[in-house]
């Protein structure tokens, strides 16, 4: 696996907080996400950088921004943390 792959897929994993499966076929590599709502997202591709393209795709959605990313970075934790000063 090569190193953007291995890097999108680690960012993809702290990110989502989920379960990762790989898989390598003779044609085929699968990649399987499955998040804690119960919810499974499949990736494939011939490479694995091809794959690591459709999930860095894949971040870059709303969805995944709103329900992911806006958590982390929202107003009540930066609140906590001015308070200490």
């Amino acid at each position: 696996m090569e190193r953007y792959a291995r890097t999108i897929i680690s960012q993809f994993k702290q990110y989502s907080k989920c379960e990762i499966d790989k898989s390598e076929g003779r044609v085929e590599n699968t990649l399987s996400a499955y998040f804690k709502d119960g919810k499974k997202k499949t990736f494939r591709g011939s490479t694995w950088n091809a794959i690591a393209f459709d999930m860095a795709g894949f971040m870059r959605q709303e969805y995944f921004k709103k329900k992911y990313i806006d958590p982390m970075f929202s107003r009540e934790r930066w609140i906590i943390d001015d308070s200490l000063r």
